[in-house]
């Protein structure tokens, strides 16, 4: 994220410092335009949670494994993706970002459906992706 510099200007202050009621005072509004183009900048901060999920969960089905996807937002998103198992087997997941592998699950030895999840933090321009063996999609979620 690229912020302009704070403002060079010192504000005007009114009052003694030391005593109740003191206040400052930014003149000409600078520091507050550049206050604001930080916050807007933050993670979290004008971003919803959109359900990428399967059609079966209520998701509008945009997403499955093994498919690089692209962050073309300015800020980083959050994506957490949970899996469910086929029934037997181990769970594998493994997560990559920017193209690296991130990480590397496995859940051994099932013998019932069985489900977990994955939290990426993906910066912005940056591919991600979650490759699963003996396991689907069960909901994958995204904060953006």
């Amino acid at each position: 994220m690229n912020l302009p510099p704070p403002p060079l200007r010192e504000p005007l202050f009114h009052g003694d410092p030391t005593q109740k009621g003191f206040q400052a005072v930014i003149d000409d509004g600078s520091w507050l335009s550049w206050l604001k183009a930080i916050w807007a900048g933050l993670f979290g901060i004008n971003q919803t949670w959109q359900n990428k999920s399967p059609t079966a969960q209520g998701g509008d089905n945009s997403r499955t494994v093994s498919t690089p996807y692209t962050n073309n937002t300015s800020k980083p998103i959050a994506v957490k993706i949970t899996v469910e198992s086929g029934g037997t087997g181990n769970i594998l997941i493994t997560p990559y970002v920017g193209g690296q592998q991130i990480g590397y699950k496995v859940v051994h030895d099932l013998t019932a459906f069985a489900f977990d999840t994955v939290d990426l933090i993906v910066p912005p321009g940056a591919t991600y992706e979650v490759i699963v063996g003996n396991a689907t999609i069960y909901l994958w979620w995204e904060l953006r």
